[in-house]
């Protein structure tokens, strides 16, 4: 089990390094994948190898192509929604499900229809799970490259976000339906309770922020303040928060995992 997840994770981080337009054919990998299957299924019966180092060693390379073919797939996937350059900065009218918590700043409100992140200055309240038909005017996402920042373009990447733009003003904007039966029209409901509670608070925003991870309610300089102590991460799902949650049901499945021989 633990020599599969080792494996798995290096294949995926493997794939990550060569996730490019040009390098995501599946076929371009799996020929290499199951010549290093077959010589180890041949090492094995052949006893070139040691019994207990083969299935070892064929088990994490089994593993590590699984997850460098899922990665690969997975990029693929993305890449090929891509907006085609024809498209950008031309009107197009589209339909979706609002599903991010719209983010309001003073001029728009920035929310996610499936791939596409828009920017909203019309006067009407944009809520989570809503289906809307908006016209808007796309292009292709584009980020700052400098060394050390953050890296917007592959943060939209691996939000699976495909283009951005914003909405432009016209008559077919109209929300076709209410809400969705969804989580994100749920946390949205959510929100507008805990809003509707905490609106007398100096700090409604950073409870807002704790309970359902919406940000939108602390200010820019409420933010530097928690970043310069060094607590802002309790408001943002990082990367430790996931290795904790990995972590804890590794140690789940390994105990039921050793407990299935006594079950059975």
């Amino acid at each position: 089990m633990r020599f599969a997840l080792i494996g798995y994770d290096l294949g995926v981080f493997a794939g990550a390094f060569v996730a490019t337009p040009e390098a995501t054919h599946l076929y371009v990998y799996l020929g290499p994948g199951l010549g290093l299957a077959l010589a180890l299924l041949l090492g094995l019966r052949w006893r070139l190898l040691p019994t207990k180092s083969a299935l070892l060693l064929l088990l994490t390379g089994l593993s590590a192509i699984l997850g460098f073919l899922w990665h690969m797939s997975w990029a693929s996937s993305i890449l090929q929604q891509q907006l085609p350059e024809s498209l950008e900065g031309n009107n197009m009218l589209v339909t979706g499900v609002v599903v991010s918590l719209p983010q309001r700043n003073a001029i728009a409100q920035q929310f996610s229809q499936r791939v596409i992140l828009l920017n909203y200055y019309g006067e009407k309240s944009i809520r989570g799970g809503e289906h809307w038909q908006f016209l808007v005017r796309l292009n292709k996402p584009h980020g700052f490259a400098n060394p050390a920042s953050f890296d917007y373009e592959a943060w939209l990447f691996q939000q699976a976000i495909v283009a951005k733009g914003y909405v432009r003003s016209s008559t077919d904007n109209r929300l076709l339906a209410a809400h969705s039966r969804s989580i994100t029209s749920i946390r949205s409901r959510l929100r507008s309770r805990v809003q509707a509670a905490v609106a007398d608070l100096n700090y409604g925003g950073i409870i807002l922020a704790l309970i359902l991870g919406d940000r939108s309610g602390i200010s820019q300089s409420s933010w530097q303040k928690l970043s310069d102590t060094g607590i802002n991460h309790l408001f943002v799902i990082s990367g430790l928060h996931i290795g904790l949650i990995a972590v804890a049901v590794f140690w789940l499945a390994d105990k039921f995992i050793r407990l299935l021989p006594a079950i059975l």
